[in-house]
């Protein structure tokens, strides 16, 4: 097996695993974009040419679960394709006492501190942009108001720097 893979190495640049091979070439939309059933799906429905793409292309590639798509019959999306269900059992924590408890107690929920960067970041770059806006107007009236100074043609030849 380490010798099928060495040659399938040298063969065809396969360094890592899995890899998708569409028409005995690595794909650089999944290496660029990561491996993904939606992902795989357009670097394969990319390789047909316009009107010869099977139907799950044009059926399910805008999907956010295309395998889910692909599985009805007939194929198409759904309003909750791609959306992570959550599981309400996912938070609850064993007690010493080997029950399970509601464990919201003991986890803060910390949207409220998000809330606050977001709007401290958001006020600090108005305040940048207010700052650069200010510097630039002063900059402007200080040297002629067209950004590139002044000169007379006569500075423009007789300057040391071209």
């Amino acid at each position: 097996m380490l010798q099928d893979a060495l040659d399938m190495q040298l063969k065809r640049g396969v360094y890592q695993s899995p890899t998708v091979l569409i028409n005995h070439e690595q794909s650089p939309l999944i290496a660029w974009n990561g491996l993904s059933p939606r992902n795989v799906l357009i670097a394969l429905c990319e390789t047909f040419s316009y009107g010869e793409k099977p139907h799950v292309c044009y059926a399910c590639m805008q999907c956010g679960d295309p395998v889910a798509c692909a599985k009805r019959s007939p194929m198409k999306c759904l309003s909750g394709d791609g959306e992570e269900k959550e599981d309400p059992d996912a938070h609850k924590e064993e007690d010493s006492s080997g029950g399970k408890s509601d464990g919201k107690h003991k986890h803060k929920h910390n949207g409220h501190k998000h809330k606050i960067f977001r709007w401290f970041f958001g006020l600090f770059l108005m305040g940048g942009l207010f700052g650069g806006y200010v510097y630039y107007q002063k900059y402007q009236a200080e040297n002629g108001g067209d950004g590139l100074g002044s000169y007379s043609l006569q500075d423009a030849f007789l300057s040391e720097t071209s």
